[in-house]
């Protein structure tokens, strides 16, 4: 009935006509639109991504029940999601041996570009080969957990490698010190007892004796107004006692006692008497202050031990960093190294200035220990005194012509105990 009227009246025909014209298009959208819309795929939501700086950490060697080796682990977020990190832990089977210190990053979050650091530990109980695992969880979808493989060698004898001499153009001298996991000299080695070899090939050892070549040692100790507020002074002493102890008058080891501040003053001039020595020790330094001046008293010393015609070494330890000397670190090592005196360097406490007195030790031959607390002290004298004192000579021919380099593997077996050192030097000119 409708399309016949439509068909007579015009109007209602238009009318019809335009109808048609606006819903045609809104049907066919509709339709279109439904369609695409349950094809199409979701915008991928943000994650975080976690970026682990190693996961293969190597200790080496370590001494039983008397050191510990620690690494530092890196952690950074690198996606645009927040990163959640969970308690980070060893394995199931990872063994006592390995442990967590200085954690910046268990059960913290950290955005896009932060970052947080832990440390892992060694420290041996028994001698052999050590491995283990820590699992780092996080909310990272495709790396979770990131796993830090770890591993290390127990020895029960700590070996160094101390001084090179070149005897001629390919024959070498070298001094080494092997004590026990007490930090006590081992006597009684034999040549049969240690094997050597020179860029990965075995080397034949020559002479092997017990050096009896005498010392001179001027002993620095730190005054300043920081060791004393941290009641580090009475430990300082009693370290010092027991490095004077293990001197060989002998054979004329001799040492000196300096005591300094902002001003250094020489308590026991050089002497093989053990008893003046430890009295000078005793002694009161008269003038204490809070500065340090260790740039300028560690010139006086190398300059009083050069007189001298034993081997020469100073003996420095300060809890604090040189803020008072007219002189720089240059002005000590080029003295150091043209007067041929060896530094050796204890850095104690968070203040102490660690890379200079690094630096001092590495660039003149010594070696540089670090003690957060006093704890340490003893052993750190008693290390030194035998890398001094109790030490090994061995000769061998090395292959390495010119300034060629000298990658150098000493290992000890003595009655079932093991030790080992490893050094890269120059050839012989």
């Amino acid at each position: 009935m409708f399309i016949d009227r439509m068909k007579w009246n015009p109007f209602l025909r238009m009318c019809f006509a335009i109808m048609s014209l606006v819903m045609l298009p809104l049907i066919g959208c509709g339709g279109g639109g439904g369609g695409g819309s349950s094809s199409s795929t979701p915008a991928p939501q943000p994650t975080a991504d976690i970026s682990v700086s190693r996961t293969q950490i190597a200790f080496g060697d370590t001494v039983v029940n008397r050191s510990s080796s620690d690494e530092t682990v890196s952690v950074q977020n690198t996606g645009p999601a927040i990163l959640n990190i969970d308690k980070i832990a060893g394995t199931s089977s990872s063994p006592a041996a390995f442990s967590i210190l200085n954690d910046n990053c268990s059960l913290k979050s950290f955005s896009q570009g932060e970052s947080c650091t832990f440390q892992v530990r060694f420290s041996p109980s028994a001698e052999g080969a050590v491995t283990g695992a820590f699992n780092i969880p996080s909310n990272d979808p495709d790396e979770n957990p990131v796993v830090v493989n770890v591993s290390g060698y127990g020895r029960s004898l700590y070996v160094s490698i101390n001084e090179r001499t070149c005897l001629s153009p390919s024959g070498v001298r070298l001094l080494a010190n092997v004590t026990d996991k007490d930090a006590y000299p081992l006597t009684g080695l034999l040549a049969t007892h240690v094997s050597l070899t020179e860029n990965g090939s075995p080397r034949s050892i020559g002479n092997f004796y017990l050096l009896a070549e005498p010392i001179s040692v001027a002993v620095a100790l730190d005054y300043s107004g920081s060791m004393r507020t941290n009641n580090n002074v009475v430990p300082m002493e009693a370290a010092a006692k027991i490095f004077i102890d293990r001197l060989n008058p002998a054979i004329g080891d001799e040492a000196s006692i300096i005591k300094f501040s902002t001003i250094y003053e020489t308590m026991q001039d050089f002497t093989t008497d053990k008893s003046l020595l430890l009295a000078a020790v005793d002694k009161t330094f008269t003038d204490p202050r809070d500065e340090t001046a260790m740039f300028h008293t560690l010139l006086y010393a190398i300059d009083e031990t050069a007189k001298r015609t034993n081997r020469r070494a100073v003996v420095v330890i300060t809890d604090a960093r040189d803020n008072f000397s007219q002189e720089t670190i240059t002005d000590v090592i080029a003295s150091a190294k043209a007067k041929s005196v060896r530094l050796f360097t204890i850095g104690l406490g968070l203040d102490a200035d660690a890379g200079v007195l690094q630096q001092l030790a590495n660039e003149t031959g010594g070696t540089f220990f670090y003690s957060p607390t006093a704890d340490d002290l003893s052993l750190f004298y008693r290390q030194i005194a035998d890398t001094l004192v109790g030490q090994y000579a061995l000769e061998f021919a090395s292959q390495v012509t010119g300034s060629g380099s000298m990658a150098l593997d000493l290992q000890v077996n003595y009655n079932g105990m093991t030790g080992r050192a490893t050094k890269s030097l120059t050839g012989c000119p």
